[in-house]
């Protein structure tokens, strides 16, 4: 009786196994990066907010590692577009994904050099999260550009302001998290 019980349990070990370790070999290819496993996930997760994010997030991250290095890659251009209807496609899915605005404002501010569409979407993003010091950041930073380009200093004064709005929020959310 024991033989006949472990045998049963070998079998139905068996017959859970092979069947898993084969969908692992065969999944392997897919886990080749991160970017391979986005491409062949987002088919079953198109709508997830959070898998386009993540997409975006690493086409972003490559193109930006590139960029630091002083390379231009020629596809840049269409790389920021993909980016850029990544997230819009998370705000489709889910309009209060603030740092996806923010996101989007980035590929606009440092690929596309659109300040003005930059701005937009940093105060969009703030709209929704009005603590969110990132986005106070690169709203400063935007302004600034934007002056600089245009030779308008009162657009360096509301650099100035985002600046500071950015100090003191950031001061504020660190002050609670160490309980002062």
């Amino acid at each position: 009786s024991d033989l006949k019980d472990t045998t049963v349990i070998f079998v139905v070990l068996l017959l859970i196994l092979i069947p898993y370790s084969a969908r692992t070999i065969v999944r392997n290819r897919d886990w080749d990066t991160h970017m391979t496993l986005y491409k062949h996930d987002i088919v079953d997760l198109e709508n997830s907010a959070k898998a386009n994010a993540l997409i975006a997030g690493r086409i972003n991250s490559e193109l930006t590692d590139k960029l630091m290095k002083g390379l231009i890659p020629p596809d840049m251009n269409r790389k920021a577009d993909s980016i850029i209807l990544l997230y819009n496609h998370c705000l489709s899915v889910y309009p209060q994904y603030y740092s996806s605005y923010n996101n989007i404002g980035s590929v606009y501010f440092t690929i596309k050099k659109d300040f003005p569409t930059a701005i937009w979407y940093f105060k969009k993003a703030l709209e929704i999260h009005p603590d969110y010091v990132e986005a106070y950041y690169n709203l400063a930073y935007s302004f600034e550009m934007l002056g600089r380009v245009k030779k308008d200093s009162s657009l360096s004064l509301e650099a100035n302001s985002c600046f500071l709005n950015a100090d003191r929020k950031s001061t504020r959310l660190n002050s609670s998290h160490l309980g002062i």
